[in-house]
């Protein structure tokens, strides 16, 4: 995959993103939702794009409502700054 091999962190954080997103489609929720935090754990703050942070909010979105009060949950909104 070209995205998956550019130097960009942007491009290789948001092509992770979206195999973390695949994951709780899926049914991994718990999975997915680790893998989206350690992510966007993994980029500087100030390198957190728009693009990295939309798509990891897509990640929790995909989330079923009655598992997003869940800790992998609550991780994933804590590195995104959201309550």
């Amino acid at each position: 995959m070209v995205i998956a091999t550019n130097r960009d962190y942007q491009y290789r954080a948001a092509a992770r993103l979206h195999t973390a997103l695949c994951t709780v489609a899926n049914g991994g929720i718990k999975e997915g939702l680790t893998a989206a935090t350690e992510i966007i754990d993994a980029v500087p703050p100030g390198h957190r794009t728009n693009v990295v942070t939309h798509t990891a909010r897509l990640v929790l979105n995909a989330v079923p409502p009655e598992q997003r009060i869940s800790p992998a949950a609550a991780d994933l909104r804590a590195v995104l700054g959201e309550p």
